[in-house]
């Protein structure tokens, strides 16, 4: 090894500012402190509850970051329509708006880790609408933003329980009509203007209101005519597929 003479005080100035830039980096660095960035990452898609039900907004930060300290608001609209606050590591109740008190519920287990979620209770009509959350400390802000759908529950009172389903769909007329495929009897049909695409939710229920443990599947049929079931239609009308057609293939 060879040595070579190093003054001590040529170096003190510039080593004394690496040394600071290099901790500033590696402070930056530290998990668990906010940059720029962060996200808040909320619902990817539009949130469909029914009414009467339950429905959960989860949120949370990304990269991981702990937020017990962090205000965390969930809000309709405008971040002054308070769904609910969590504010100085407590939830404040007297800041909700009237429509939401005793109505939701924050799920904090997992907050050291920057994920939250906000269960909201007997979901009405007037629910519908675009909700967000926020994130806020000393140092960040951000938030994320959804819409809420609200379907109304049609109870319908069903003489043979369907295993397959039928879905025909007449756009101009404003039609969506639901009919049994092993009886060919109507279930319902929903009137509306329909534009753009369509997208079907189904969520069948057994008659105690429990889940169902049978399968039920969607299947293509042959369309047979272009007749829509009527509201005085009685429970049994002719259908685009006759039940005495051979069983069509399963999707």
């Amino acid at each position: 090894m060879v040595d070579f003479p190093v003054s001590l005080d040529s170096l003190k100035p510039a080593s004394l500012t690496r040394s600071l830039v290099f901790l500033m980096h590696l402070l930056l660095l530290q998990p668990g402190e906010p940059n720029s960035e962060v996200k808040v990452l909320g619902p990817e898609y539009t949130v469909l509850a029914l009414v009467g039900e339950e429905v959960e907004f989860p949120c949370h930060l990304w990269p991981q970051l702990d937020a017990q300290h962090m205000e965390i608001r969930w809000f309709r609209n405008h971040t002054s329509d308070v769904v609910h606050l969590y504010q100085e590591q407590q939830e404040l109740p007297g800041r909700q708006m009237e429509a939401f008190r005793n109505r939701t519920k924050f799920v904090k287990d997992y907050i050291a880790y920057g994920s939250v979620i906000l269960q909201l209770h007997s979901i009405v009509p007037s629910d519908e609408g675009t909700y967000g959350c926020r994130f806020l400390s000393n140092n960040f802000s951000g938030e994320a933003l959804w819409k809420l759908e609200v379907a109304d529950r049609v109870a319908l009172p069903l003489r043979v329980p369907p295993r397959r389903l039928g879905v025909f769909l007449d756009c101009e007329a404003g039609q969506l009509s639901f009919f049994n495929v092993s009886d060919g009897s109507h279930i319902f049909t929903f009137h509306d203007t329909f534009s753009g695409a369509l997208c079907a939710y189904f969520r069948p229920r057994a008659h105690d209101g429990g889940e169902r443990p049978d399968p039920l599947t969607i299947c293509p049929l042959r369309v047979r005519g272009t007749r829509v079931p009527e509201e005085n239609d009685s429970d049994t009308w002719l259908q685009p597929y006759e039940p005495t057609d051979p069983a069509p293939d399963w999707w």
